[in-house]
Order: C-alpha cells, then sequence, then structure tokens
C-alpha cells in the first residue's frame, strides 16, 4: 500500500508544471498583451496561483516592456527613485 501512495505522489507532482503551463499560456492568450489582465486570468485558473501569476507577469511583462507597465504596479517600486 505504501508504494501505491507514492506513486500517487510521484505523478501528482509530475502533472503540476503541465498545469501550471497551461495555466499561464491561457492568461497571456486571453490576456491579449494587457499585463494587468494576463495576470489576473492566470490566477483565476487556480491551481499554484501564486507561482503561476507572478511567471505570468514576467512573461507579460518581458513582452510587454518596462515602459508599458501599469503606473499602478509600478509605483511601489519608483518610489525611491
Amino acid at each position: 500500500m505504501t508504494g501505491a501512495v507514492q506513486v500517487q505522489k510521484w505523478t501528482c507532482a509530475l502533472a503540476a508544471p503541465i498545469n501550471n503551463a497551461t495555466l499561464i499560456v491561457m492568461g497571456l492568450l486571453y490576456g491579449n498583451r494587457d499585463f494587468e489582465k494576463s495576470i489576473v486570468t492566470t490566477v483565476l485558473g487556480g491551481w499554484d496561483a501564486d507561482c503561476t501569476g507572478a511567471t505570468s507577469g514576467s512573461v507579460a511583462g518581458m513582452m510587454l516592456g518596462a515602459n508599458a507597465l501599469p503606473d499602478k504596479w509600478m509605483g511601489p517600486f519608483m518610489r525611491g527613485s
């Protein structure tokens, strides 16, 4: 019985990256080059929402460039400059 439980956990661990990648791609596609919408859409997919949202935001930010990011997202980081 212990072996069966370990196999199930191992299989589940292998499936997580597939689920996460699928949610990230979905968020980026449905976000339609909108930084915030990409993140929100990805997070609303559930599962590992903190990681998928962060990755979706990173990729969207890279695609759009720093100058295209909304002030409300950049403001807290720009206060010191």
